[in-house]
């Protein structure tokens, strides 16, 4: 009796947590709610206060359970929780470039005005061996690099294929006078494990440092700075039906690449990529 006593002061806590946040977002007040309420002194000596009808059913609901089911009840509420945070971080990356399949920005972050007129002759990418690599198939592991959608292999050197392929194409359209090379370490590629992937989806979180130097004479053109960005992942249903017509996480990254690239160093905008209809 007292596991389980403890542990349904516990769930009216964690309840009332949960009430809390609802009632903070939507700018509610205890005098919204109506009715009696009940006042409920926690194991930790934390007083919270509840409306009458809602203590009840959850003192209800918690005493016609058997330990076993008590158990599994605050297992579960602890996963949500946990799931609830993680989803929490991804809708709080910040974006620094396009605005491509999801992706908010804010323009370039380099006075572009004061640039010259540059042809990008040289691409100098690097993915640092010491950025951390996950393949636990988690929601959202700890890890500066997290890639799937390639077979398992050296994920440094797939990373950079990805950031070679799309840089490329988005340098291809500056066509100015002056030769440059652009320098390129990457700090952060997060996609998504296939855990996200087939069920809420998340984010394609990059990072990166960007210079620019002359090709000519190696004078700096732009000093290191770092770009940050992130493109909404497809989960569930339409990361499937993106998935059968070629839309894979590949082809939305490369694409996001050469907008964002192509932004930082014209200040020009990124239209929103044009993707098609999945039926969703």
């Amino acid at each position: 009796m007292v596991w389980h006593a403890c542990h349904y002061q516990e769930m009216l806590a964690l309840t009332t947590v949960v009430l809390g946040r609802f009632r903070d977002c939507s700018s509610l007040r205890a005098g919204a709610l109506g009715g009696k309420v009940s006042t409920v002194t926690t194991t930790m000596a934390t007083t919270v206060v509840l409306p009458l009808s809602f203590a009840q059913v959850v003192r209800q609901y918690w005493r016609n359970k058997s330990i076993e089911q008590q158990e599994a009840t605050v297992k579960i509420i602890g996963r949500l929780f946990i799931l609830g945070f993680v989803l929490a971080l991804a809708g709080c990356s910040v974006g620094g470039g396009a605005f491509v399949g999801g992706l908010k920005g804010n323009g370039s972050s380099v006075d572009v005005t004061q640039l010259p007129s540059m042809r990008v002759v040289g691409l100098d990418i690097k993915v640092p061996r010491s950025l951390t690599v996950s393949e636990a198939d988690s929601y959202k592991p700890l890890a500066d690099i997290v890639w799937r959608e390639d077979p398992f292999g050296d994920r440094y050197e797939q990373v950079q294929a990805i950031f070679e392929e799309g840089i490329g194409q988005g340098a291809r359209s500056l066509q100015g006078d002056l030769p440059v090379v652009l320098h390129i370490e990457v700090r952060r590629f997060h996609a998504v494990t296939e855990r996200t992937r087939y069920s809420i989806g998340g984010m394609h979180e990059i990072a990166f440092m960007l210079s620019v130097t002359n090709a000519r004479t190696g004078d700096v053109i732009i000093p290191p700075y770092l770009v940050r960005s992130s493109i909404v992942a497809y989960g569930g249903a339409k990361a499937l039906a993106a998935e059968h017509v070629g839309l894979t996480q590949k082809v939305r990254i490369t694409r996001h690449l050469a907008a964002l690239i192509r932004q930082e160093l014209t200040g020009i905008p990124a239209e929103p990529a044009v993707e098609p209809d999945l039926g969703l």
